[in-house]
């Protein structure tokens, strides 16, 4: 049997030695390449099985590469690697025949999971070929051994097709949910704070019902994203003064209470989904309030800081570099032992039934670890709490 390779065409030097040595663990033959030029001249060389390609290359488009590299291996098998997640990055790559989509950070598991599935098919289709080969050439009178070759002709076939329909169903879903997802929690969200204003009796009802119905839409389009495995993040450079000043208005419209946000000169910016950020902020914000008092006040205070004054809570190694800290401190009733220990548990809450879901600072812990940063927090009871959010700062290539 001829070994099998796969090629890894990045730019990224550090990326490409790691996923090498990631396929070699698993007895998978792999080559590198850092630009389009390279990967046409080693593709005539080893003429591999599987191509992992950045969409965005040094000397040309990863889609273009792709098309270059079919003319002398028509069978090969593509995988597209990139920077973003979106609905358009997604459906992109599958208008470009594409067999995975994978957005970094990348999920190591599923993409050797997805490259692992693609090799396994790539044989059935040499099974495939092969049988086709030995039923053309049976004796009619072998009536049989056709039979029995008809048989496992077809489940080849089934085979292939099934796996080819959960592959492509899995990533546009992802790209489906993601979209569908972003607007649901703007809704959720907006309703939450409506909550807790609104007097009218009717109105509250109705409230509630467009919070049940959009948390159960939400649940969907979680399934959705979970089984598509699917990267669920939009991360942009931000400008970190220009964002909290968009967010200033709001934040005082939206949380009637004493709430102060100052920062230091040189915020830096940050590689991450605004969204995200905001939506953390605002998990935290609305904490705060449901513990404050009629006199109670918050808190934001964002500066830069270095690896060194950096607590992690879980006690894992910080990485060095500059950070951004984002500070949201209260003098509200504060938090029990008990409480602190089960922060960030999902669905743990200590609100009323149907004043929360429980997943707000779970969300805040997610997005803080998507991004490579830490949280730490501090409490005491009937004197208030504090929140330190550390995300690394971006620094420019």
């Amino acid at each position: 049997m001829i070994a099998e390779t796969i090629m890894i065409v990045d730019d990224d030097n550090n990326l490409c030695e790691t996923l090498s040595d990631i396929f070699s663990y698993k007895g998978i033959n792999s080559i590198t390449a850092h630009t389009g030029k390279e990967a046409i001249n080693k593709s005539k060389e080893f003429s591999p099985s599987v191509v992992l390609i950045d969409i965005k290359l040094p000397d040309m488009e990863g889609t273009q590469l792709f098309q270059e590299l079919k003319k002398g291996n028509p069978e090969l098998i593509c995988i597209y690697i990139s920077g973003y997640a979106s609905l358009e990055h997604t459906l992109t790559a599958f208008k470009n025949e594409a067999e995975g989509f994978f957005v970094k950070p990348l999920p190591l598991e599923e993409l050797l999971a997805r490259t692992e599935e693609l090799l396994e098919k790539k044989r059935l289709k040499e099974a495939l070929r092969k049988s086709e080969e030995k039923f053309r050439h049976l004796s009619e009178n072998l009536e049989i051994q056709v039979e029995e070759r008809t048989r496992d002709l077809l489940q080849t076939q089934g085979k292939l097709i099934r796996q080819e329909r959960l592959g492509i169903f899995g990533q546009i879903a992802g790209g489906i949910a993601h979209e569908f997802n972003n607007i649901l929690s703007t809704i959720i969200g907006a309703t939450d704070i409506l909550l807790e204003d609104v007097k009218n009796k009717d109105s509250i009802k109705m409230l509630e019902v467009i919070l049940k119905q959009s948390l159960l839409a939400s649940e969907l389009a979680k399934k959705m994203l979970d089984f598509s495995k699917f990267t669920d993040i939009k991360p942009k450079v931000v400008d970190l003064e220009e964002f909290f000043e968009e967010l200033r208005d709001i934040f005082s419209i939206s949380f009637s209470v004493n709430l102060t946000i100052t920062s230091k000169m040189n915020l830096g910016k940050l590689l991450i989904d605004p969204f995200q950020l905001q939506q953390a902020l605002m998990n935290l914000l609305i904490n705060s309030k449901d513990a404050l008092s009629e006199k109670g006040r918050i808190t934001i205070i964002i500066s830069s800081v270095t690896d060194e004054d950096i607590s992690d809570f879980e006690l894992n190694k910080v990485k060095s570099g500059n950070y951004v800290n984002i500070q949201i401190e209260d003098n509200g009733t504060g938090m029990s032992k008990e409480v602190q220990n089960n922060i960030f548990v999902p669905f743990y809450s200590t609100k009323p039934i149907g004043k929360g879901s429980g997943l707000g600072l779970s969300q805040v812990y997610g997005i803080i670890r998507q991004y490579s940063g830490y949280i730490d927090f501090e409490s005491e009871e009937r004197k208030g709490t504090r929140f330190n959010l550390y995300l690394p700062q971006y620094v420019q290539e």
